[in-house]
Protein backbone atom coordinates (compact mmCIF):
# COMPACT_ATOMS: atom_id res chain seq x y z
CA UNK A 1 0.00 0.00 0.00
CA UNK A 2 2.79 2.40 0.95
CA UNK A 3 4.76 1.45 -2.13
CA UNK A 4 1.80 2.16 -4.38
CA UNK A 5 1.24 5.54 -2.77
CA UNK A 6 4.89 6.49 -3.19
CA UNK A 7 4.73 5.50 -6.85
CA UNK A 8 1.65 7.67 -7.30
CA UNK A 9 3.41 10.58 -5.58
CA UNK A 10 6.45 10.20 -7.80
CA UNK A 11 4.27 10.12 -10.92
CA UNK A 12 2.35 13.19 -9.74
CA UNK A 13 5.52 15.11 -8.94
CA UNK A 14 7.04 14.14 -12.27
CA UNK A 15 3.99 15.30 -14.17
CA UNK A 16 4.04 18.51 -12.15
CA UNK A 17 7.68 19.07 -13.03
CA UNK A 18 6.91 18.44 -16.68
CA UNK A 19 4.05 20.94 -16.49
CA UNK A 20 6.32 23.49 -14.84
CA UNK A 21 9.05 22.94 -17.41
CA UNK A 22 6.58 23.27 -20.26
CA UNK A 23 5.20 26.46 -18.73
CA UNK A 24 8.70 27.86 -18.24
CA UNK A 25 9.64 26.98 -21.81
CA UNK A 26 6.49 28.71 -23.04
CA UNK A 27 7.34 31.74 -20.92
CA UNK A 28 10.89 31.74 -22.27
CA UNK A 29 9.66 31.51 -25.84
CA UNK A 30 7.24 34.38 -25.22
CA UNK A 31 10.05 36.40 -23.61
CA UNK A 32 12.34 35.76 -26.59
CA UNK A 33 9.59 36.74 -29.02
CA UNK A 34 8.87 39.92 -27.07
CA UNK A 35 12.56 40.78 -26.94
CA UNK A 36 12.99 40.16 -30.65
CA UNK A 37 9.96 42.32 -31.43
CA UNK A 38 11.27 45.04 -29.09
CA UNK A 39 14.66 44.92 -30.78
CA UNK A 40 13.04 45.17 -34.21
CA UNK A 41 10.99 48.15 -33.02
CA UNK A 42 14.10 49.79 -31.59
CA UNK A 43 16.01 49.21 -34.83
CA UNK A 44 13.15 50.74 -36.82
CA UNK A 45 13.02 53.72 -34.48
CA UNK A 46 16.79 54.13 -34.63
CA UNK A 47 16.65 54.04 -38.42
CA UNK A 48 13.90 56.68 -38.43
CA UNK A 49 15.84 58.78 -35.95
CA UNK A 50 19.00 58.51 -38.01
CA UNK A 51 17.28 59.66 -41.20
CA UNK A 52 15.44 62.45 -39.40
CA UNK A 53 18.51 63.67 -37.53
CA UNK A 54 20.57 63.63 -40.72
CA UNK A 55 18.05 65.90 -42.38
CA UNK A 56 17.14 68.24 -39.55
CA UNK A 57 19.84 67.79 -36.91
CA UNK A 58 17.10 67.21 -34.34
CA UNK A 59 16.26 64.14 -32.29
CA UNK A 60 13.29 62.18 -31.00
CA UNK A 61 13.10 61.55 -27.26
CA UNK A 62 12.39 58.09 -25.80
CA UNK A 63 9.58 59.54 -23.69
CA UNK A 64 6.07 59.03 -24.94
CA UNK A 65 2.99 61.14 -24.45
CA UNK A 66 -0.22 59.17 -24.96
CA UNK A 67 1.65 56.61 -27.01
CA UNK A 68 3.32 59.19 -29.27
CA UNK A 69 6.97 60.11 -29.47
CA UNK A 70 7.82 63.57 -28.19
CA UNK A 71 9.76 65.84 -30.51
CA UNK A 72 12.75 67.44 -28.83
CA UNK A 73 14.41 70.53 -30.28
CA UNK A 74 18.03 69.67 -29.66
CA UNK A 75 21.00 70.02 -31.92
CA UNK A 76 22.81 66.85 -32.93
CA UNK A 77 26.48 67.67 -33.20
CA UNK A 78 28.43 65.76 -35.83
CA UNK A 79 31.96 64.57 -35.19
CA UNK A 80 34.27 65.86 -37.88
CA UNK A 81 37.28 63.78 -38.74
CA UNK A 82 39.42 63.44 -41.80
CA UNK A 83 37.42 60.40 -42.98
CA UNK A 84 34.08 62.25 -42.90
CA UNK A 85 34.87 64.82 -45.57
CA UNK A 86 32.50 63.08 -48.00
CA UNK A 87 29.74 62.38 -45.46
CA UNK A 88 26.59 64.49 -45.37
CA UNK A 89 26.56 66.31 -42.05
CA UNK A 90 23.71 66.32 -39.54
CA UNK A 91 21.02 68.96 -39.93
CA UNK A 92 21.93 69.67 -43.55
CA UNK A 93 18.34 70.35 -44.63
CA UNK A 94 17.87 72.89 -41.85
CA UNK A 95 21.13 74.61 -42.79
CA UNK A 96 20.12 74.52 -46.47
CA UNK A 97 16.89 76.40 -45.70
CA UNK A 98 18.84 78.82 -43.51
CA UNK A 99 21.22 79.66 -46.37
CA UNK A 100 18.32 80.18 -48.78
CA UNK A 101 16.58 82.59 -46.42
CA UNK A 102 19.78 84.37 -45.42
CA UNK A 103 20.99 84.95 -48.98
CA UNK A 104 17.51 86.04 -50.07
CA UNK A 105 17.44 88.64 -47.29
CA UNK A 106 20.95 89.78 -48.24
CA UNK A 107 19.99 90.44 -51.86
CA UNK A 108 16.56 91.86 -51.05
CA UNK A 109 17.74 94.39 -48.44
CA UNK A 110 21.21 94.98 -49.88
CA UNK A 111 20.01 95.70 -53.39
CA UNK A 112 17.16 97.79 -52.03
CA UNK A 113 19.84 100.10 -50.68
CA UNK A 114 21.06 100.63 -54.25
CA UNK A 115 17.78 102.28 -55.28
CA UNK A 116 18.59 105.53 -53.56
CA UNK A 117 15.92 108.01 -52.50
CA UNK A 118 13.25 106.88 -54.98
CA UNK A 119 14.34 109.73 -57.21
CA UNK A 120 16.41 110.18 -60.37
CA UNK A 121 19.76 110.36 -58.56
CA UNK A 122 21.70 107.21 -57.59
CA UNK A 123 22.50 106.58 -53.92
CA UNK A 124 25.91 107.61 -52.53
CA UNK A 125 28.54 104.84 -52.31
CA UNK A 126 28.51 105.00 -48.51
CA UNK A 127 24.81 104.13 -48.44
CA UNK A 128 25.27 101.04 -50.60
CA UNK A 129 28.30 99.84 -48.66
CA UNK A 130 26.66 100.30 -45.27
CA UNK A 131 23.45 98.68 -46.46
CA UNK A 132 25.21 95.47 -47.48
CA UNK A 133 27.47 95.47 -44.43
CA UNK A 134 24.71 96.03 -41.90
CA UNK A 135 22.51 93.49 -43.68
CA UNK A 136 25.26 90.89 -43.27
CA UNK A 137 25.44 91.90 -39.62
CA UNK A 138 21.71 91.36 -39.19
CA UNK A 139 21.68 87.97 -40.94
CA UNK A 140 24.57 86.63 -38.87
CA UNK A 141 22.69 87.54 -35.71
CA UNK A 142 19.56 85.93 -37.13
CA UNK A 143 20.92 82.71 -38.64
CA UNK A 144 24.56 82.42 -37.60
CA UNK A 145 23.82 79.84 -34.90
CA UNK A 146 21.96 77.64 -37.39
CA UNK A 147 24.15 77.43 -40.49
CA UNK A 148 26.94 79.91 -39.81
CA UNK A 149 25.29 82.37 -42.22
CA UNK A 150 27.84 81.89 -45.00
CA UNK A 151 25.63 83.59 -47.65
CA UNK A 152 28.54 83.27 -50.06
CA UNK A 153 29.95 80.30 -52.00
CA UNK A 154 33.46 81.66 -51.41
CA UNK A 155 32.98 81.48 -47.63
CA UNK A 156 31.60 77.96 -47.94
CA UNK A 157 34.63 76.91 -50.00
CA UNK A 158 36.85 78.20 -47.21
CA UNK A 159 34.82 76.29 -44.62
CA UNK A 160 35.25 73.09 -46.63
CA UNK A 161 39.00 73.63 -46.97
CA UNK A 162 39.56 73.91 -43.23
CA UNK A 163 37.24 70.98 -42.50
CA UNK A 164 34.37 72.92 -40.98
CA UNK A 165 31.96 71.58 -43.60
CA UNK A 166 32.04 68.35 -45.56
CA UNK A 167 32.11 68.48 -49.35
CA UNK A 168 28.48 67.31 -49.85
CA UNK A 169 27.24 69.75 -47.21
CA UNK A 170 29.24 72.55 -48.81
CA UNK A 171 27.72 71.76 -52.20
CA UNK A 172 24.22 71.94 -50.71
CA UNK A 173 25.12 75.25 -49.05
CA UNK A 174 26.15 76.70 -52.42
CA UNK A 175 22.96 75.52 -54.13
CA UNK A 176 20.94 77.16 -51.36
CA UNK A 177 22.87 80.42 -51.73
CA UNK A 178 22.18 80.64 -55.46
CA UNK A 179 18.51 79.81 -54.91
CA UNK A 180 18.28 82.44 -52.18
CA UNK A 181 19.93 85.12 -54.32
CA UNK A 182 17.51 84.43 -57.15
CA UNK A 183 14.49 84.52 -54.83
CA UNK A 184 15.65 87.67 -53.05
CA UNK A 185 16.09 89.67 -56.23
CA UNK A 186 12.77 88.42 -57.57
CA UNK A 187 11.06 89.64 -54.41
CA UNK A 188 12.75 93.03 -54.82
CA UNK A 189 11.44 93.30 -58.39
CA UNK A 190 7.99 92.52 -57.07
CA UNK A 191 7.92 95.45 -54.64
CA UNK A 192 9.97 98.02 -56.58
CA UNK A 193 8.47 100.43 -59.15
CA UNK A 194 9.71 99.49 -62.60
CA UNK A 195 10.80 103.04 -63.47
CA UNK A 196 13.30 102.96 -60.59
CA UNK A 197 14.81 99.63 -61.54
CA UNK A 198 17.83 101.16 -63.25
CA UNK A 199 20.49 101.42 -60.58
CA UNK A 200 18.65 104.32 -58.95
CA UNK A 201 19.09 106.41 -62.09
CA UNK A 202 16.53 106.51 -64.88
CA UNK A 203 19.32 107.39 -67.35
CA UNK A 204 21.54 104.47 -66.32
CA UNK A 205 22.17 101.59 -68.72
CA UNK A 206 23.12 99.19 -65.91
CA UNK A 207 20.19 97.37 -64.26
CA UNK A 208 19.70 97.71 -60.54
CA UNK A 209 22.30 95.94 -58.38
CA UNK A 210 24.03 94.29 -61.35
CA UNK A 211 27.79 94.29 -60.84
CA UNK A 212 29.76 95.85 -63.69
CA UNK A 213 33.44 96.53 -64.30
CA UNK A 214 34.53 100.15 -64.69
CA UNK A 215 35.38 100.88 -68.36
CA UNK A 216 38.97 101.78 -67.47
CA UNK A 217 39.56 98.57 -65.49
CA UNK A 218 40.81 95.53 -67.41
CA UNK A 219 39.52 92.00 -66.90
CA UNK A 220 42.74 90.91 -65.21
CA UNK A 221 42.62 93.87 -62.85
CA UNK A 222 38.99 93.13 -62.06
CA UNK A 223 39.80 89.50 -61.23
CA UNK A 224 42.66 90.57 -58.97
CA UNK A 225 40.48 93.12 -57.17
CA UNK A 226 37.74 90.57 -56.58
CA UNK A 227 40.29 87.97 -55.48
CA UNK A 228 42.06 90.26 -53.01
CA UNK A 229 38.82 91.59 -51.54
CA UNK A 230 37.38 88.10 -51.17
CA UNK A 231 40.66 86.92 -49.67
CA UNK A 232 40.36 89.56 -46.95
CA UNK A 233 36.82 88.40 -46.22
CA UNK A 234 38.02 84.79 -45.96
CA UNK A 235 40.80 85.77 -43.58
CA UNK A 236 38.13 87.47 -41.48
CA UNK A 237 36.01 84.31 -41.59
CA UNK A 238 38.96 82.09 -40.64
CA UNK A 239 39.70 84.38 -37.72
CA UNK A 240 36.07 84.04 -36.65
CA UNK A 241 36.36 80.25 -36.76
CA UNK A 242 39.69 80.25 -34.91
CA UNK A 243 39.44 78.75 -31.38
CA UNK A 244 41.51 81.66 -30.06
CA UNK A 245 38.61 83.99 -30.93
CA UNK A 246 35.99 81.83 -29.24
CA UNK A 247 35.59 84.33 -26.41
CA UNK A 248 34.73 87.14 -28.88
CA UNK A 249 31.81 85.51 -30.69
CA UNK A 250 29.35 88.08 -29.31
CA UNK A 251 30.89 90.70 -31.59
CA UNK A 252 31.25 88.43 -34.64
CA UNK A 253 28.24 89.89 -36.46
CA UNK A 254 29.28 93.52 -36.17
CA UNK A 255 32.93 92.79 -36.98
CA UNK A 256 32.07 90.80 -40.09
CA UNK A 257 29.45 93.31 -41.20
CA UNK A 258 31.83 96.25 -40.87
CA UNK A 259 34.50 94.33 -42.79
CA UNK A 260 32.07 93.84 -45.69
CA UNK A 261 31.01 97.50 -45.54
CA UNK A 262 34.59 98.81 -45.51
CA UNK A 263 35.75 96.67 -48.42
CA UNK A 264 32.61 97.45 -50.43
CA UNK A 265 33.03 101.17 -49.92
CA UNK A 266 36.63 101.01 -51.16
CA UNK A 267 36.32 98.64 -54.13
CA UNK A 268 32.81 99.31 -55.45
CA UNK A 269 33.94 101.96 -58.00
CA UNK A 270 36.25 99.40 -59.65
CA UNK A 271 34.12 96.26 -60.03
CA UNK A 272 31.05 96.75 -57.87
CA UNK A 273 32.90 94.67 -55.25
CA UNK A 274 30.78 91.54 -55.46
CA UNK A 275 33.06 89.11 -53.57
CA UNK A 276 30.16 86.69 -53.94
CA UNK A 277 29.18 84.69 -57.07
CA UNK A 278 25.63 84.22 -55.74
CA UNK A 279 25.22 87.97 -55.18
CA UNK A 280 26.17 88.59 -58.82
CA UNK A 281 24.18 85.66 -60.21
CA UNK A 282 20.73 86.65 -58.88
CA UNK A 283 20.50 90.13 -60.45
CA UNK A 284 22.19 88.91 -63.64
CA UNK A 285 19.66 86.11 -64.06
CA UNK A 286 16.63 88.37 -63.66
CA UNK A 287 18.02 91.05 -66.00
CA UNK A 288 19.80 88.82 -68.52
CA UNK A 289 23.00 90.78 -67.86
CA UNK A 290 25.76 88.20 -68.35
CA UNK A 291 28.53 90.57 -69.42
CA UNK A 292 31.77 89.67 -67.62
CA UNK A 293 29.85 87.27 -65.39
CA UNK A 294 32.80 84.85 -65.32
CA UNK A 295 34.99 87.49 -63.68
CA UNK A 296 32.74 87.43 -60.61
CA UNK A 297 33.10 83.65 -60.37
CA UNK A 298 36.83 83.29 -60.97
CA UNK A 299 37.85 86.20 -58.74
CA UNK A 300 35.96 85.16 -55.57
CA UNK A 301 36.95 81.50 -55.92
CA UNK A 302 40.62 82.47 -56.22
CA UNK A 303 40.12 84.79 -53.26
CA UNK A 304 38.63 81.95 -51.21
CA UNK A 305 41.69 79.80 -51.88
CA UNK A 306 44.06 82.71 -51.27
CA UNK A 307 42.51 83.86 -48.01
CA UNK A 308 41.95 80.42 -46.51
CA UNK A 309 45.39 79.01 -47.28
CA UNK A 310 47.09 82.24 -46.23
CA UNK A 311 45.46 82.01 -42.82
CA UNK A 312 46.14 78.28 -42.56
CA UNK A 313 49.82 78.61 -43.45
CA UNK A 314 50.76 81.71 -41.48
CA UNK A 315 48.28 82.00 -38.61
CA UNK A 316 46.88 78.55 -37.89
CA UNK A 317 47.76 77.19 -34.45
CA UNK A 318 48.53 73.47 -33.93
CA UNK A 319 45.98 71.31 -32.16
CA UNK A 320 48.23 70.79 -29.14
CA UNK A 321 48.21 74.50 -28.33
CA UNK A 322 44.55 74.98 -29.16
CA UNK A 323 43.64 72.56 -26.34
CA UNK A 324 44.81 75.13 -23.81
CA UNK A 325 41.93 77.50 -24.54
CA UNK A 326 38.76 77.34 -22.48
CA UNK A 327 35.92 77.60 -24.94
CA UNK A 328 32.31 78.59 -24.23
CA UNK A 329 29.62 75.99 -24.78
CA UNK A 330 27.78 77.84 -27.54
CA UNK A 331 29.94 79.25 -30.32
CA UNK A 332 28.95 80.79 -33.61
CA UNK A 333 30.10 78.32 -36.28
CA UNK A 334 33.08 77.43 -34.09
CA UNK A 335 32.88 73.67 -34.52
CA UNK A 336 36.13 72.90 -36.29
CA UNK A 337 38.24 69.86 -35.54
CA UNK A 338 40.40 71.93 -33.20
CA UNK A 339 37.43 73.07 -31.16
CA UNK A 340 36.00 69.58 -30.88
CA UNK A 341 39.37 68.43 -29.53
CA UNK A 342 39.61 71.40 -27.19
CA UNK A 343 36.19 70.73 -25.72
CA UNK A 344 36.91 67.04 -25.12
Amino acid sequence: MDNSLSKIDRKYSGSKKNDNSSESSEDESEFIENNSSDEETKNENNTKRTVFEKLFGRGWSNKTTKGKNTFVWRRIKSKRHSDTRWILQDGTLTMFVSEIIGTAVLIFIGCMGCIGTLGPSPPPPMQMALTFGLTVNMIIMMLGHISGAHLNPAVTIGAVIIGLKSIPTGAIYIVGQFCGATAGYGLLKLVTPSELFSDGNINSTVPLCVTAIHPDVTKVQAILIEAFCTGIILCTACATWDPRCAHTTDSTAIRFGLAVAGISFAASPFTGCSMNPARTFGPALWNGAWTDQWVYWVGPVLGALLGTYTYQVFFHEPKEKSREYNLPSNNLELSTIDIQDAKS
